[in-house]
């Protein structure tokens, strides 16, 4: 019992989180500095060097990534909403675990601006399988 009430708990914290976030105002999406553009390379190599550090066995990912295009993502709950501006590059990586078998390719994105990784968001599992992305850096 205690444990379904405290999946219960969490996936509405989770969706709840998703659910209140606002987007940005049309007058701070134009006062946002986004940064120059970033090269397809440049972004890719960025985000490597996060996942290098987040991923069991970095050398094994497989990453299929979109071009970044500029936009923003929010953060979540619990870091109060902040909004970050740049090139997001959406990528899905697929790489092996501590047993040495793939486990499916999953979503990350990536915040760059100015050549900085501001922020990374990736799936995160809240248990008894919800997931919802969030913040790795």
């Amino acid at each position: 019992m205690y444990r379904k009430a405290l999946t219960a708990a969490l996936a509405s914290i989770a969706i709840s989180g998703c659910a209140t976030v606002a987007a940005p105002t049309a007058q701070e999406l134009a006062a946002a500095d986004y940064g120059p553009p970033i090269s397809q390379e440049d972004a890719e190599r960025l985000a490597k060097e996060v996942l290098s550090t987040v991923l069991k066995d970095p050398y094994s990912a497989v990453y299929q990534c979109q071009a970044p295009e500029k936009g923003w993502r929010n953060d979540t709950v619990f870091e109060k909403y902040r909004k970050h501006y740049g090139y997001v590059l959406k990528c899905m990586v697929n790489a092996k675990n501590s047993y040495g078998g793939y486990v499916g390719a999953k979503p990350y994105e990536f915040v760059i601006n100015r050549g900085q990784v501001v922020a990374a968001y990736g799936q995160q599992d809240a248990g008894s399988g919800v997931t919802y992305m969030g913040k790795i850096k």
